[in-house]
Parts: C-alpha cells; structure tokens; sequence
C-alpha cells in the first residue's frame, strides 16, 4: 500500500487511490447471519410459523365481535380459554400420531394440509356466527366450536413444523459421507432461530393490520380474509422429499422414545413424503 506525507503537517496519509475498508459492526455480523444461513429447504418450516404468527390478524375483531354479538360472561370466557389450551397440553400425542400413522401414505404434507382444513374450518364457522348464515347452533356455541378447530389446527402444525424443523437438516454431505455433529447441531439451531424469526415477523406484520381491519370491515369479512392464512401455511409445501430422522415428532416436543437411542449423535435418516 503506497502513501504519501503531508508536507504542512509532516504526517503520513494514505494514499488517495487505495479504497479504506472500515469493519462491519458486530451486531450487523448477528442481524444478518440467520439470512445467510437461509436455504430453500426451510421453506416449508418458515411458512408455517409465519402463518401461526398471522393468526392474530383476526383477533382484534374477534374481541370486539365477543364482546358486542355473544352473551358470555367473563367466568365462561376464562374457562373456555383453559379448554382451548387442553391440546396444546397434549401436544405430545399429536406428535407420536404425526410420527406413526400416515395420512394417504405422508407424515408430513398431509398433516400440514389437515391442520390448515381445521384453521379454515374454524374460520368459516365464526364468519358464519357473525354473519347470521350459520344456524344449526347458537352463536356462543359457534364461537367455542369454531375456537377449537382453529386450536386444533394450530397444534397439529406446530407439531410438524417441530418435527420438520429437525428433518430439514441433511445428515450427509453430497458424497453421501456424515457430516460432523457440530455442523449438523449448529445448523438445527439456526433452522430453530428462522422458525421464531418467522413467527415474531408474522405477529408483527398483523400488529397494526388487525385492529385497521376491525375498523373499516365487518367482523364476518375479516374472518373470511383469515382464510389466507392456512393458505400461507401450506405454501411452502413444494418440497417433495424431506429427509426426517427416526422419531423426529417425538424428539421435536422433547420426548425420546424408548426405542430411541441415547447417543447423542444425529440419528439415522428415511425419506418420506
């Protein structure tokens, strides 16, 4: 590198034609690294988080519906709540039944498709309370009803984005060779970084949206656009092949069977749909 002296001051200056490389800082090192470490296999993963994340774009007129249309006192409300948490409780149920009983041959795709069914099922069964064009039920029971399959829907996701989110992740090179357990960890953590990415980043894109929508479309039509959201969950369902490890829906809720190993390297890999 050439440089040249400043002939009032005496000091030496680099020279004008060599370009001076300032260091990136160190945050904008971690902000950017998980879109770096992005592949198009995760895709699947990603979409189904964001979709849950979205979710709450119906909630602010949901709210508001509850509290105009439907004659429950807060006691009711409160337990209802604790009814809609019950499957998330059994989470782990759900995932043995991803992992051991196919849907048309897939563990995976159909389970995803089945979920997004149960989220729209329930979405058009509020639409239909709050438009007065579903009749075989009360309103207040079309709320519970409605309430719950969107629940289930949701848990049945979460629970194969769980799975998938460790079945992404090769276990061999492309020579067919293992990949070192450090690589293959590192990389299941930066598939589980995406997945919250993508959820906080499908909260927030509804933040503000949610409560606009409340207020310049019926309670009916913004549950009607809630259907785009389990269509964004399966979008990422192009995928054709997905590698998965033996028991990924167990190991995904943070159980081990008792046929699995208690090695701690990555377990072996089959190919489903």
């Amino acid at each position: 590198m050439t440089a040249s002296t400043d002939p009032a001051t005496g000091t030496t200056q680099p020279s004008p034609s060599q370009p001076v490389t300032t260091a990136r800082p160190a945050w904008l090192d971690s902000v950017l690294r998980p879109l770096r470490a992005f592949r198009l296999r995760y895709v699947p993963v990603v979409m189904v988080y964001f979709a849950y994340g979205a979710l709450g774009l119906i909630d602010v007129s949901r709210d508001l519906w509850i509290k105009e249309s439907l004659s429950l006192t807060p006691a009711q409300l409160a337990a209802i709540a604790v009814w809609l948490m019950l499957p998330w409780t059994v989470k782990m149920v759900f995932g043995e039944l991803v992992d051991s009983v196919p849907i048309f041959g897939s563990q995976r795709k159909s389970y995803v498709i089945f979920g997004a069914s149960l989220m729209a099922a329930g979405l058009v069964t509020l639409a239909g309370a709050s438009g007065g064009w579903l009749h075989f039920a009360a309103p207040n029971r079309l709320y519970i009803l409605g309430a719950m399959l969107m629940a289930l829907g949701t848990v049945v996701q979460d629970v194969v984005a769980d799975a998938m989110s460790t079945e992404v992740v090769p276990r061999t090179d492309e020579a067919g060779r293992p990949r070192p357990d450090e690589q293959v960890r590192a990389e299941l953590g930066m598939v589980q970084v995406l997945g919250r990415l993508a959820l906080s980043g499908g909260i927030l894109a509804v933040a503000g949206l949610s409560g606009w929508l409340a207020e310049i479309m019926s309670r009916e039509h913004v549950f009607l656009l809630g259907l785009v959201i389990p269509v964004i969950s399966v979008t990422g369902l192009s995928v054709s092949a997905i590698t998965i490890p033996d028991g990924g829906a167990w190991l995904a809720c943070g159980v081990s069977p008792s046929s699995q190993s208690t090695s701690s390297s990555p377990s072996g890999a089959r190919i489903t749909k």
